[in-house]
């Protein structure tokens, strides 16, 4: 962005503590819940959000992909 020194840092989000992680995801971390390959980082990263470890940033996309999981979506 114009204007911004390279090391300045992003702002702090209202919701996250010093030691609150802020994740974006989408819909592949919930689907990781039911791969072998990919179910135990899945549920981990689920639970720290349970207990307020973490935020979850889900987009609009992503909860109309798990509201509705038959329909195809734009990639």
């Amino acid at each position: 962005m114009s204007g911004e020194s390279p090391n300045q840092k992003p702002p702090q989000a209202t919701v996250g503590g010093p030691s609150q992680l802020i994740c974006i995801s989408n819909s592949s971390v919930v689907g990781g819940c039911l791969d072998e390959k990919f179910r135990v980082a899945s549920l981990r990263l689920i639970e720290l959000s349970r207990k307020g470890n973490t935020v979850l940033v889900l987009s609009d996309t992503t909860f109309a992909e798990l509201s509705d999981p038959h329909q195809k979506y734009a990639a």
